[in-house]
């Protein structure tokens, strides 16, 4: 707990002794690095961390940076930026996965990659966009594949989304600049993006078939 204003440090509590017997234990230093590697490389390239244009490399597993018209960088893994804000969980049905060796989870597009081969649907390999998932929700016997979720977990990959953004984790801003300033500006951005998403995709709507209780 943050108490420097009135005892000029930070306080240990018991939530960090459960935190250290419990499983994510292994994730947590590889998280730590990737929130590190987001801010070493904005000062690498001459920029506030809220000025990096972040995007996920499907091929490479990682967080791109850009800076200006065609300077690239490879910044860190996807895995480990995203999943302090799961909480070690899969996004769709809430169940223990991890980052570390060896891996139980998936970079996951919500809205189904296929959707980029429309230049309409060109952000979605950008940060909202992307979850963890455990390998059997992705792409297990009746998993999401290239299924576009249900409307109710839109509202959950929106609540997932101002977890990040009412942090001050390095992505904060980067979430901001592409689905909008404000809450009501983002939910819109979703739904809209859903909307469309639909027309595109026209099939049943998905979501897992068990699911453990709520991590937002």
């Amino acid at each position: 707990m943050d108490e420097r204003r009135e005892h000029s440090g930070l306080r240990i509590t018991d939530e960090f002794s459960k935190i250290i017997e419990s499983q994510q234990i292994s994730n947590l230093p590889l998280e730590v690095e990737a929130r590190w590697n987001l801010v070493e490389t904005a000062w690498e390239l001459g920029l506030s961390s809220s000025m990096l244009s972040i995007q996920h490399d499907e091929t490479e597993g990682r967080l791109i940076a850009y800076a200006g018209a065609q300077r690239r960088k490879p910044v860190t893994s996807s895995r480990s930026a995203l999943n302090g804000y799961q909480r070690g969980k899969c996004f769709y049905c809430n169940r223990s996965i991890s980052i570390d060796e060896p891996v139980s989870a998936d970079v996951d597009h919500f809205f189904p990659h296929a959707l980029k081969t429309s230049g309409e649907f060109w952000q979605v390999d950008q940060i909202w966009n992307l979850v963890l998932a455990c390998k059997e929700c992705n792409r297990g016997v009746g998993g999401k594949s290239m299924a576009i979720p249900t409307s109710q977990l839109v509202i959950k990959l929106h609540q997932r989304n101002e977890y990040y953004i009412s942090s001050h984790h390095p992505l904060r801003e980067t979430l901001i600049r592409q689905m909008g300033q404000t809450e009501q500006q983002r939910r819109g951005f979703l739904s809209s993006f859903f909307d469309r998403a639909q027309q595109r995709l026209p099939s049943k709507l998905w979501k897992p078939k068990d699911a453990e209780a709520e991590i937002f």
